[in-house]
């Protein structure tokens, strides 16, 4: 195998180690929104109707801006502590 083999395939496995890192990282964050869609719910709706009420739609605005604010307070903590 050529020293241009060897590099070609080598940037190719970082693209893909790179591509698959996106793609996980997609994948938590699709889990996490489903998690947050399932909570939040089940906190605020008592009965489904069309349209919300507005305490329904309250409720899950509060839980939604709950949730981010302690998101982002953790990614902080975790940037910090690296």
């Amino acid at each position: 195998m050529a020293l241009d083999d060897t590099k070609n395939i080598s940037a190719e496995q970082r693209e893909l180690d790179e591509f698959m890192q996106q793609q996980e990282g997609l994948s938590q964050l699709q889990g996490t929104v489903r998690h947050l869609t399932g909570f939040c719910w089940n906190q605020c709706i008592n009965s489904p109707s069309t349209p919300l009420d507005r305490t329904e739609r309250a409720c899950l605005q509060n839980c939604v801006n709950r949730f981010y604010d302690s998101m982002n307070i953790v990614v902080q903590h975790l940037s910090g502590s690296q």
